[in-house]
């Protein structure tokens, strides 16, 4: 209501009511802190509303309107110089639009920061406003969400507010998104509020981000394996929100902060997973009017208990309220119908997990077949020679159930611990699994335990077991008195988690294709060898894996690979196997010949023989025999460890006859008595790419590293690299003979070579046409017993070029570096940059006796540019040497 256009706000004794107020929030009561806080509250909210309904209720007279005119009148023909012109007073209670900077943490959400606004769209100062509080929010996952409400506030009378407001959410999680309706309404005074609000989720509330079906409960029934199926479906729900809460100014300080308390209690249901009500309370720091922090503690039984936080600056509001005078009392409490709408400004969205169960008893199916399992119960201790193997009538050993398993018809023999008889033949597809390991089905849900699996305890079998095609042989104690522990022919083969005792072969395959897995087997006390696989030929494809096995104590080889050959293409994986004192080679491949094409990776095995005696038995840790007649290898043998082996730590035999073969050999550890890495042969028109990298060597009586013969048109570009020879016998990296027609490409780079009774790097002799580009750079050459680097015997139409740079030579037991030309052939030496100190002989001594000319790089400067004497030490005169011209023939 106004009067000449002035505002008017209907008295009721201003003055006793506010004193009413504060005498009530002042009022002391002794006891317990609690219950004075409660009091105290409860009283002044009270006040609150007895002021609010007495106003309310007393009506505006027209006397009491015109005795105001007059008031007034006689006040503005007053000179008193603290009277504002009714449009300035107007004008102050006008509010403002401004920004909304908010970061928000508590339950239901994840942390988000939002950027918004309050906008009045229609106001008259002081009475009434209708406004729009909008804002967009991105989350600290950075998903986007956002709201919109219109709001309406105006005076109810000279201390309150009423408000009501109605709008829209939104909220993306990432995976869904989520929308709802907001309602509310509110009272507003000075220094108190009471609110009401509810959020309403739209459309598909509960939402579904994965599902996935389970196999639960399995239990033998018969023959049958059975189980129930469970649903479990991961939600995103959209929560019914519905609130009352109340704020109370605790500590006024000013006109720019103060304290307040809110507390509420709230009800969640809807798409929760249960309804349940919640209590909250806070603590909402003004640090200034447009600077609030907010910090407090909720719980319900949906999001359980949680602390939030809030932090809002108002871009554009006043700093400061309205100072407390009655005077300004009216503008101090319109000022409040420009606060935003107290409520949570996102959509509260609980994830769980539904679990459901669709279907009970089901039959467990072989998926592959689309086939019910049978099972054929073995227990040795209930079951019977004669009876129907179901769960309730066992059978008494596994020979006896395979009389009654049907070959290739999804049967299973499972057995219960116990003697489970002596030896037994398995029909083509038929398995045999035991309770001592876990057993994993697979079926028509995914893998399932079969029950009691998993005991530890093993049934024994005294005898060998013999297998075919596509069988399984898991959880046995086999002891076969001295005869094969399984034996295997066929393709499709699994056995896994055997202990094999007392056998003679521990698990011999003679003749295999397709899939075969050896895997988490026991062997121990062969007479010959731990695992043997023969027969991999004609148009056979074998995968073969054999990994994390434990061998011990073996009487041959402790894993063996026969033949390969005759168009076979094999896969062969050995990894993370522990062979401990084998006789014979640890780990061996014999033939890969005839036009076969082997893939074969050697990965993380353990090999310690230190209890072989070489004088009566001991072998290679791994050993590739023979790669010849056409073969196509690719071999990749690294990671290992191979301690105290007899002979040599890992040895490639042959590598002949129109072979092409790419092998790898880095990080093994190795600890040999005879030399570490060895290639004896690479020969007859072989084709050879040999990478032998950052493997660590020790070697008790001969060369760290060894290529003993290159010859025979072969062609073979060998790298050797960052290889750490700790020590060696002779050589630390030797290359015997090349001759031949060969083609050698040789690099060896950045080796660490230390105290080898011999040559640090040893060229022996390459003669015989054959042409070889030598680099040898980087290398740190230390306490070698004879030379550092030395090539020795280039004769006989040799064409060779040699770089020897960069290396760093310390306390050879003769010269640092020798190098002696006596071919027929010009030779060409690249010398830069060497170091060698404190040698038994000299620096670097290079000798020419050859019919050819033996050419120096940068002749003339070869003694500055290497560090120690030469000999000759007139070299860059010497009529023996010739300067020779880079990338001309034949120097690099």
């Amino acid at each position: 209501m106004t009067v000449n256009g002035a505002p008017i706000i209907p008295t009721q004794d201003v003055k006793n009511l506010s004193r009413l107020s504060k005498c009530f929030q002042k009022l002391r009561i002794t006891g317990n802190k609690g219950v004075k806080l409660c009091l105290s509250s409860c009283l002044s909210l009270a006040s609150v509303l007895a002021i609010s309904a007495e106003a309310i209720a007393t009506p505006v007279s027209v006397d009491e309107i015109a005795q105001t005119q007059a008031n007034q009148a006689q006040t503005a023909q007053s000179p008193t110089p603290e009277t504002i012109p009714t449009e300035t007073g107007a004008a102050a209670l006008r509010l403002q639009p401004f920004f909304n900077l908010n970061y928000n943490e508590g339950a239901g959400f994840r942390g988000f920061s939002s950027f918004g606004g309050f906008l009045p769209v229609f106001q008259t100062p002081g009475q009434n406003v209708t406004f729009i509080d909008g804002r967009v929010s991105v989350d600290n996952t950075g998903d986007f969400g956002g709201g919109l409400q219109a709001g309406y506030r105006g005076l109810l009378n000279e201390s309150t507010i009423g408000g009501a407001y109605a709008g829209l959410d939104a909220r993306s999680t990432g995976d869904r998104t989520f929308t709802q309706v907001g309602l509310g309404t509110e009272l507003l005074g000075e220094n108190w509020d009471l609110t009401f609000n509810a959020n309403l989720p739209l459309d598909n509330a509960r939402q579904v981000v994965a599902s996935d079906t389970q196999a639960i409960n399995p239990q033998f029934v018969g023959n049958q394996l059975a189980f129930d199926e469970q649903q479990v479906d991961q939600i995103q729900a959209a929560v019914t929100t519905v609130s009352l809460d109340g704020g109370l100014e605790l500590f006024d300080f000013g006109e720019r902060s103060s304290l307040w308390g809110r507390g509420g209690v709230y009800y969640l249901g809807g798409e929760a997973s249960q309804n349940s009500l919640g209590i909250r309370a806070s603590l909402d720091y003004r640090v200034q009017n447009n600077l609030r922090v907010g910090l407090g503690v909720q719980n319900d039984g949906v999001f359980g208990t949680n602390a939030v936080f809030s932090v809002s600056a108002l871009l554009g509001a006043p700093a400061k309220r309205p100072s407390d005078t009655e005077e300004n009392s009216q503008a101090r409490l319109w000022a409040r119908a420009a606060e935003p709408i107290a409520r949570t400004n996102t959509v509260l969205v609980e994830d769980r997990t539904d679990v459901s169960i669709l279907e009970a008893s089901i039959i467990a199916i072989n998926p592959d077949t689309n086939q019910a399992f049978v099972f054929h119960h073995v227990d040795p201790t209930t079951g019977a020679a004669i009876a129907a193997g179901t769960f309730e009538a066992p059978l008494d050993t596994i020979a006896n159930a395979t009389t009654i398993a049907t070959a290739n018809a999804d049967n299973i023999i499972y057995v219960q611990a116990g003697d489970a008889g002596g030896a037994f033949t398995l029909p083509d597809g038929v398995d045999v699994r035991s309770v001592g390991p876990t057993q994993l089905l697979n079926t028509q849900f995914g893998e399932v335990i079969l029950p009691g699996s998993g005991s530890g305890n093993l049934p024994t079998v005294s005898g060998t077991a013999t297998i075919g095609n596509n069988t399984l042989v898991s959880g046995l104690a086999i002891d076969p008195a001295g005869a094969d522990g399984i034996l295997a022919n066929g393709e499709g083969i699994t056995i896994e988690d055997n202990t094999i005792t007392n056998a003679n072969v521990g698990i011999n395959l003679p003749d295999i294709d397709g899939t075969v897995a050896i895997v988490r087997n026991q062997i121990s006390n062969t007479t010959d060898d731990g695992i043997f696989f023969d027969g991999i030929n004609g148009t056979d494809n074998a995968t073969v894996t054999v990994a994390n096995n434990t061998l011990t104590t073996i009487g041959a080889a402790g894993i063996e690979f026969g033949l390969i050959e005759g168009d076979a293409t094999a896969n062969i994986t050995v990894a993370n196997n522990q062979i401990t004192d084998a006789q014979l080679d640890n780990i061996f491949f014999d033939d890969i010949e005839v036009n076969a094409v082997a893939t074969i990776t050697v990965s993380d095995n353990v090999i310690e023989a230190g209890d072989v005696d070489p004088l009566v038995a001991g072998g290679d840790g791994i050993e590739f025999d023979n790669i010849e007649e056409n073969a196509n290898a690719t071999i990749t043998v690294a990671n290992n460890q191979i301690n105290n082996v007899a002979f040599e730590g890992i040895e490639f035999g042959d590598l002949e006859n129109d072979v092409i073969a790419t092998i790898t050999v880095e990080n093994n550890q190795i600890n040999s008595n005879e030399t570490g890495i060895e290639f004896d042969n690479i020969e007859n028109r072989a084709n050879a790419t040999i990478a032998v990298t950052s493997n660590t060597i020790t070697v008790a009586n001969e060369e760290g590293i060894l290529f003993d013969d290159i010859e025979n048109d072969t062609v073979s570009n060998i790298t050797i690299a960052e290889n750490n020879i700790l020590s060696a016998g002779t050589e630390g990296i030797e290359f015997d003979v090349i001759e031949d027609n060969a083609n050698a490409t040789i690099n060896i780079v950045n080796n660490q070579v230390s105290n080898v009774g011999e040559e640090g790097i040893f060229f022996n002799d390459i003669q015989e046409n054959a042409t070889a580009a030598i680099t040898v750079t980087g290398n740190s050459i230390t306490n070698a017993g004879d030379d550092g680097i030395e090539l020795t015997l280039i004769e006989d139409n040799a064409n060779v070029t040699a770089t020897v740079t960069d290396n760093t030579i310390t306390n050879p037991g003769a010269n640092g570096v020798r190098i002696e030309h006596t071919a027929d052939t010009d030779f060409c030496l690249a010398l830069d940059n060497n170091s060698v100190t404190t040698p038994g002989g000299d620096g670097f001594e290079l000798v020419s006796n050859g019919a050819g000319q033996f050419q120096v790089l940068d002749r003339s400067n070869v003694t500055a540019r290497n560090v120690g004497t030469f000999n000759p030490d007139d070299i860059d005169t010497n009529a023996d040497f010739v300067e020779g011209t880079a990338g001309v023939a034949p120097c690099p």
